[in-house]
């Protein structure tokens, strides 16, 4: 492979849960969970703020449910979720209902470098309507929670902010949509939007989308 001028990590996934309909959030949160190497604690944090905390299995859902999660929000595991470990299943289980009954994107960030990258690459991601994924015009566009615009101007700055800081590797994810409207599982509001840089990026195939099924399984 020929010498790269940066290096992204760049995915658009999506996470469509069978739920009806309800509104999008005007500022969603990016929360990040990985379970430590002893599997007694987890490392968790909130829109990328550079403080990680570790916490219990009890603190971990009192974390999320104090967050009040919604529609819009996202959480990327850096974990994959495994019922066999105790006491560990019960708190998949909690998640997966959480997640689920609160209309909650999941990703699996799945990397070998997943400890640094996981809590260090920024994520870029959108709001688009409930029912219609395609909608640009009515899609919000964040940077770790903090608003950067509706629609063909949303995105714009998206692509500008990501142009100017240059980061070594970023996450493009997208919140939860309902697939029962007639969209496939891996919609966007826009077209692809690498065509925009300068630089030569390379596309790597590190996420996957979990549904609450799989979380408990």
């Amino acid at each position: 492979m020929k010498r790269l001028k940066s290096n992204f990590i760049v995915v658009v996934v999506f996470l469509a849960l069978f739920v009806m309909g309800s509104e999008t959030t005007p500022q969603p949160r990016v929360v990040r969970i990985m379970l430590n190497s002893e599997l007694i604690n987890w490392r968790f944090s909130v829109n990328g703020t550079g403080r990680i905390e570790v916490v219990s299995n009890s603190s971990l859902t009192n974390k999320l449910t104090n967050l009040h999660l919604r529609l819009g929000d996202l959480i990327v595991l850096g974990t994959l979720p495994n019922r066999t470990q105790k006491p560990l299943a019960g708190t998949w289980e909690w998640i997966a209902r959480y997640c689920g009954s609160n209309n909650v994107a999941v990703y699996f960030f799945n990397s070998k470098e997943s400890e640094s990258a996981l809590f260090v690459a920024p994520v870029y991601h959108w709001v688009a309507p409930f029912n219609n994924p395609r909608d640009l015009a009515n899609t919000s566009f964040f940077h770790e929670g903090i608003f950067l615009g509706v629609g063909t101007d949303g995105y714009s700055k998206m692509l500008q902010e990501i142009e100017r800081t240059r980061p070594r590797e970023f996450f493009l994810l997208g919140g939860l949509y309902d697939i029962n409207s007639g969209f496939g599982t891996a919609e966007s509001p826009f077209e692809d939007p690498f065509k925009h840089f300068a630089t030569e990026i390379v596309v790597t195939d590190y996420f996957g989308v979990v549904t609450p099924a799989e979380l408990s399984a």
